[in-house]
């Protein structure tokens, strides 16, 4: 079936002006800007921290230890520009959801709105985002990045989760942003690289196809903790279970092929919630080399051929 171009055209430029007028309809009743408008499906407001001690961003290694530092940012680098932010809070939610009473507050300043006396003086007192019910830490708009912070000294170990809440005109919450994570406090937790133990020869280092392979994680940790382990073959989960009973040694069956399979263990301190409260572990990967043994040939095969012509 032919589709004709010219009606198409013509119907998207009858259709723009009514699309406009619907963008800077919104944008005058004072809600939200067209760059929101614009950014809505990226989530523009959508936060996430950086551990500097782990060099990694949350989402790739979710531990954090007491005195950690926490460098909180914005996906979108234009967020916090958007003259529709006016900043934003974090909060710690606990196991059974219940939010602690501290938070830490950040106010953007912006040349257009200089601060008042008072304002002006508390922000030269406050050298970092304190643990508090309501005090602020003032960030000017165009600041390279926002304040780190740590943890509640008075937190234990235990699993949470950081709700960042990011504050428009008003006090109306623009977005909500949750980011779950495992607290160790200064409890000793240690996990090793994943190890292989195959039969035969002591240095064999090649696994035969079809064939059954230990493979073991080392894990030293204390009593405040219980550690969690998942295992992976590739992306395909194979196995599960608390360290404390014996799930960091497991059987595998070697696969029919010929090459490297991947094997991953995933280690977490404590048991990690299912869904998106699900915190990362320390991720380990050993690449096994994997070869299929070739059949013995048999006497009648092997036998030279001796029949009478």
């Amino acid at each position: 079936m032919r589709i004709r171009t010219d009606r198409i055209f013509g119907i998207f430029l009858i259709s723009l002006p009514f699309f406009l007028f619907f963008l800077f309809s919104l944008n005058g009743c004072g809600e939200t800007s067209l760059d929101t408008i614009l950014y809505l499906p990226f989530n523009p407001y959508k936060m996430s921290v950086f551990l500097d001690e782990k060099q990694q961003p949350i989402d790739n290694i979710a531990i954090i230890n007491s005195g950690d530092t926490i460098r909180p940012y914005f996906l979108n680098s234009r967020s916090e520009r958007d003259s529709d932010v006016t900043g934003f809070q974090v909060f710690l939610q606990t196991a059974d959801r219940a939010i602690r009473k501290e938070r830490l507050v950040y106010t953007f300043t912006r040349p257009a709105s200089p601060m008042t006396e008072d304002a002006a003086a508390a922000a030269t007192e406050i050298t970092g985002p304190y643990w508090t019910e309501n005090i602020p830490v003032f960030v000017p708009v165009r600041s390279v990045e926002l304040p780190a912070f740590i943890l509640p000294e008075t937190l234990g170990a235990g699993q949470y989760s950081m709700l960042f809440q990011v504050v428009g005109k008003d006090g109306v919450v623009l977005s909500s942003t949750e980011k779950p994570f495992h607290f160790l406090a200064d409890a000793h937790f240690v996990v090793k690289d994943p190890q292989v133990y195959l039969p035969g020869e002591p240095d064999m280092h090649i696994a035969t196809a079809d064939t059954h392979i230990l493979l073991t994680v080392p894990v030293v940790w204390d009593e405040r903790l219980d550690p969690y382990i998942v295992w992976y073959e590739g992306s395909k989960e194979f196995g599960a279970g608390k360290v404390s009973e014996g799930a960091n040694r497991i059987v595998w069956t070697v696969p029919k092929l010929t090459g490297f399979k991947n094997i991953s263990a995933e280690v977490f301190p404590f048991q990690p919630f299912e869904g998106s409260r699900k915190a990362s572990g320390i991720t380990g990967t050993i690449s096994i080399p994997i070869m299929v043994k070739k059949a013995e040939s048999g006497y009648f095969d092997a036998a030279p051929d001796e029949s009478v012509h």
